[in-house]
């Protein structure tokens, strides 16, 4: 089972049937971890020889006006198709692999969506069952931390009924002085799909220079019939928030920072541009993060063959750290300027 990031479950039950009868589920009385289309509990394959053909689910979530609410109901799934791809599996590096997992993802205002690994199958509807006014979510448990993420990203249903685009993105960085390094980075949808990119993953850039080749992200996802060649898709959905990390290369000072981007930026990176050089249109391929000689102050820059191109300026804030090892955001970006 599995959640949009940042979007709420309570309880969350969901049970699997073929002809009628039960044949597998998965429930818990707490929230679930948020990553939508990756399950903290799924269905494993193992020796399981019947698949369903129709999923119930039955879970506390939120509606457009953040109220908790609970929904139930269910869907028909095909099961031919879940059936083909567990026989055929995939290709990853050369080798054939197995699907192992049915996951069901359980979204704001009753929508629902059905993966094998992360393979959409099928998305639907499921009704409001209750409504409790007196307990709206900024009451709920992670109510800080959540409310602070739905300020900036509001409920929206239709976002979780059809998939998202996907697209050639990477990432740069680079610092003015050269003295800060990359840490890490959280990609966040805004259908909720968090995507963690390891300081390796990065391009190292110059300082307000276009990088000027194609998208290079190591990030991989690997979903192509067996018969099939070997495909490695490079390709994200855009996010709508960040979580970025980079720290001085003595390592005494540590960011981490929430970065809510602009609401066009989805807009201004599919759109074309002339590309001066080639005589052709070309595309933006990556964003691009600029330390200033200060360590606190960022610009991020849309990147793309011969252009590059101001998004937006921000100062970070000072991580957080949880005993060992744990980095948590030190609060949202401030002094922001889009442009």
């Amino acid at each position: 089972m599995s959640r949009p990031d940042y979007y709420i479950t309570d309880g969350p039950h969901i049970y699997y049937f073929y002809k009628g009868e039960l044949i597998s589920g998965a429930e818990t009385l707490t929230d679930i971890s948020g990553n939508w289309s990756i399950g903290d509990a799924a269905r494993n394959n193992g020796d399981i020889e019947i698949f369903p053909d129709s999923v119930a689910v039955d879970y506390g979530g939120l509606n457009d006006k953040l109220e908790t609410c609970t929904f139930n109901g269910g869907m028909s799934l095909p099961t031919k198709k879940i059936i083909n791809l567990f026989q055929k599996g995939y290709i990853k590096d050369g080798k054939k692999e197995q699907f192992t997992n049915i996951t069901t993802g359980m979204a704001p205002g009753g929508r629902i969506c059905v993966w094998v690994d992360h393979v959409e199958i099928k998305r639907g509807i499921v009704k409001l069952k209750d409504k409790y006014v007196e307990y709206p979510a900024i009451n709920f448990g992670d109510s800080i931390e959540i409310n602070n993420y739905l300020k900036h990203h509001p409920v929206d249903y239709s976002i979780w009924e059809k998939p998202d685009p996907t697209y050639e993105l990477d990432f740069g960085f680079c610092s003015e002085d050269g003295n800060y390094e990359v840490v890490f980075m959280y990609t966040i949808s805004k259908e909720g799909l968090n995507n963690r990119i390891g300081y390796q993953s990065f391009i190292d850039a110059k300082w307000n220079s276009p990088i000027g080749i194609a998208s290079q992200l190591t990030y991989t996802i690997f979903y192509t019939d067996a018969k099939d060649k070997n495909i490695s898709s490079y390709k994200l959905q855009l996010p709508v928030h960040l979580k970025l990390s980079w720290q001085n290369k003595e390592k005494s000072k540590l960011y981490c920072t929430d970065i809510p981007l602009p609401k066009d930026f989805a807009n201004r990176f599919t759109k074309p541009y002339f590309n001066s050089q080639t005589g052709k249109k070309s595309n933006y391929n990556r964003l691009v993060f600029g330390v200033e000689k200060d360590g606190e102050h960022c610009i991020i820059w849309l990147d793309g063959p011969s252009k590059q191109e101001k998004l937006m300026r921000f100062k970070g804030n000072i991580a957080k750290r949880n005993e060992p090892n744990g980095i948590e955001s030190g609060g949202y970006a401030s002094e922001v300027t889009y442009y």
